[in-house]
């Protein structure tokens, strides 16, 4: 693996285990560098990502869990908007949370297995079916897996666990507990089905129905959105919101299995809220005068960010410059905070303090 890929498997195994390093922007910059980069790289074409570290026994996933080409812009949406069919669409809000998939065999729950690579997960039926949602007798004959998110809302994070990192990292972390502690805590949220005898799942809206109807909670969806319908949708997004979500799923309503067992499917996309991080690398510090005092900037190869190239970036001051571990030629992870100003947050391979307070 190159180092660019072994950068993205880190941060991609630390969210799986439930300690999130960096925020889903920074992540998704990585990705987008990586596809320019390296286009044919095998990252590109598989969930990556681990479960329990230590447990040695895998279970052969009865339907792939794959992940969702992205569009990170109005723009990329809009790119894929007019290349593809939108006269038959199911948009459903995008869940954010630790991803399982439970399998029925008459209609009755048979093993629950985790996310894992998308072919290989944990069993985890123990610790989920003590969740909120998730029935054990759907009372139909159904023979087949549903996949969906376990969660924890927002108000049960602040009330129980003030001190966590945030819902979504408690939720990791619970759910994979031996003793299987406070998992009544938390919250499934179902979004699809694989139907083994082809009786539920024609359409979207057919499998959104079917769950609904046998008791699991579904995400807000609405049929046929237009393009502008879901912009607005998408910038109504609340970051810190009841529900943990980071999106918007697009998928066409007439269900093609073939495509959905691919781990990237052809013809849906996540819509993600606006990116605001890039990577990119430094070519020299200056020292600007701030009022009273010289203040660092990062001269940085140019690179598009919110619609604009950037080539400087502040580094606040000499101790998180330190923090941070910056140094020239360093490859790091640029914000643009308040959608205004560039700013270094994160440095890939850092060197610890490398600067000291310039002389003037």
């Amino acid at each position: 693996m190159t180092d660019l890929e072994l950068e993205i498997k880190k941060y991609a195994d630390a969210y799986y285990q439930g300690n999130e390093m960096i925020s889903d922007s920074d992540y998704d910059a990585l990705i987008a560098k990586l596809k320019k980069e390296q286009p044919n790289s095998e990252l590109l074409n598989k969930v990556i990502g681990s479960d329990l570290k230590g447990v040695s026994t895998k279970y052969k996933l009865d339907a792939t869990m794959g992940t969702l080409e992205k569009c990170n812009t109005d723009e990329e949406m809009k790119e894929w908007w007019n290349k593809h069919p939108h006269d038959n669409l199911i948009a459903e809000l995008k869940i954010d949370g630790n991803g399982q998939l439970l399998t029925y065999r008459n209609g009755k729950l048979a093993y629950v297995r985790s996310r894992g690579d998308g072919e290989y997960g944990d069993d985890t039926t123990q610790n989920v079916t003590k969740v909120q949602g998730v029935p054990t007798d759907l009372g139909v004959d159904f023979n087949g897996s549903v996949r969906g998110e376990v969660v924890m809302f927002r108000s049960t994070f602040e009330k129980f666990f003030p001190e966590g990192k945030n819902p979504r990292n408690m939720a990791a972390g619970i759910i994979k507990r031996l003793d299987g502690s406070d998992c009544e805590k938390l919250n499934f949220i179902a979004y699809d089905l694989f139907d083994n005898d082809n009786k539920f799942d024609a359409s979207e809206a057919d499998k959104l129905s079917f769950l609904k109807d046998h008791g699991f909670c579904i995400p807000r969806f609405e049929t046929n959105p237009t393009l502008e319908g879901l912009k607005v949708w998408k910038d109504s997004l609340e970051p810190n919101g009841e529900i943990p979500c980071d999106g918007i799923v697009i998928k066409q309503n007439i269900v093609n299995k073939d495509d959905l067992m691919r781990h990237t499917p052809l013809n849906n996309v996540a819509y993600k809220p606006n990116c605001q991080s890039a990577v990119t690398t430094i070519k020299r510090i200056i020292w600007q005068l701030r009022g009273k005092f010289f203040g660092p900037v990062a001269e940085v190869e140019p690179v598009e960010l919110e619609g604009t190239t950037v080539s400087k970036a502040s580094l606040s001051n000499v101790n998180i410059m330190n923090e941070l571990g910056v140094y020239e030629g360093a490859e790091v992870i640029m914000t643009k905070h308040g959608l205004i100003i560039p700013q270094v947050d994160k440095v890939l391979n850092p060197r610890q303090n490398a600067f000291d307070i310039p002389t003037v």
